[in-house]
């Protein structure tokens, strides 16, 4: 009984693996995949930086501006929302959903409603690009 016992623990841990491994997902799926371009919405098809917010707010920088994503679309960010239509050099979150974005030597922060320039940090006036100091 005992030797039953100990070729049954092998096989059913062997089992109970196998069963295991049909569950595993794998990222190489390709449904897990997706393809956006400018149909969707994107500025440029190239892509330079992205980031998430702690909320979730998925932004990317791209060669022609900034642009969010809302689950099913691109957003652009360019000049009606308050930002160039160029490159972001650098993104970095700010709290639970708003964004700094530095585009042309300009700091600007914002979020899915539009985007303004930081004129002051902590009182002291920040010069305009290519100003006297």
């Amino acid at each position: 009984m005992r030797d039953r016992r100990l070729i049954a623990l092998p096989l059913l841990l062997l089992v109970a693996a196998s069963s295991l491994n049909g569950q595993v997902d794998t990222f190489a799926e390709s449904w897990r995949w997706a393809r956006f371009d400018v149909h969707d919405g994107l500025p440029s098809k190239s892509i330079t930086d992205l980031i998430e917010t702690p909320g979730g707010q998925v932004w990317v920088g791209t060669e022609a501006g900034l642009a969010w994503y809302d689950g099913y679309f691109w957003h652009a960010v360019g000049p009606g929302q308050g930002l160039p239509a160029k490159r972001p050099s650098s993104m970095a979150v700010l709290g639970n959903k708003d964004l700094v974005v530095v585009v042309d030597g300009r700091l600007y922060r914002g979020g899915e409603t539009g985007f303004k320039p930081v004129l002051r940090i902590d009182g002291v006036a920040i010069p305009e690009v290519g100003s006297a100091v």
